[in-house]
């Protein structure tokens, strides 16, 4: 079984990468189906990082329609830098 991605988060020193998901999530997570309802799973709790500023969310275009979904940990909370 895969580490949650919040178990990943706590363990890993700051700058630590995870690509914790590849497609488009926006409409991955729309699909009926009980694969949809695991990928809004995960989209919650990666967003939930972030929020909380464990991560710093990004997104690495692959192709039309695909993306990585990466999360990197920060060492401190992390915030929007001010213009």
């Amino acid at each position: 079984m895969a580490d949650s991605l919040t178990k990943w988060a706590m363990r890993s020193p700051p700058g630590a990468r995870r690509c914790y998901y590849r497609g488009f999530l926006m409409a991955d997570v729309e699909r009926k189906t009980p694969e949809g309802r695991a990928v809004r799973a995960l989209g919650q709790e990666a967003w939930r990082l972030g929020q909380s500023g464990i991560v710093a969310l990004v997104q690495q275009r692959l192709g039309d329609g695909v993306y990585d979904y990466i999360a990197i940990r920060v060492g401190r909370k992390w915030q929007y830098p001010h213009a």
